[in-house]
């Protein structure tokens, strides 16, 4: 299960996945598979997500073509970096050179 919702001024942790391509799309995936609608996580230029992905939040950022996963402050960096491996996969399959960054 996946759910997102905005995350201004929230902590970033450790920065679990970073530099990821296609921004844009993630975005495009995420507000998908969350339900959100256009602009509530902010635009293609600067958006950030608190997502919750099966139990493990994860703050994602993004804005011009790049984008980052991180963990909460505090939290397990194992099962951090396993959702944020998911949620690369979920996010950013999108195109032929969606894991080029992994």
């Amino acid at each position: 299960m996946l759910s997102a919702r905005p995350a201004p001024g929230v902590e970033t942790g450790e920065v679990l996945l970073e530099g990821l391509s296609g921004a844009e799309a993630a975005l495009e995936k995420l507000l998908e598979l969350s339900g959100r609608s256009p602009g509530e996580l902010g635009s293609p230029e600067a958006w950030a997500a608190l997502v919750d992905l099966d139990g493990t939040e994860l703050l994602l950022r993004g804005g011009g073509d790049a984008w980052q996963v991180a963990a909460r402050m505090g939290a397990d960096a194992g099962e951090g970096m396993f959702a944020a491996r998911r949620l690369h996969g979920l996010l950013g399959a999108l195109s032929e050179s969606w894991d080029d960054d992994r």
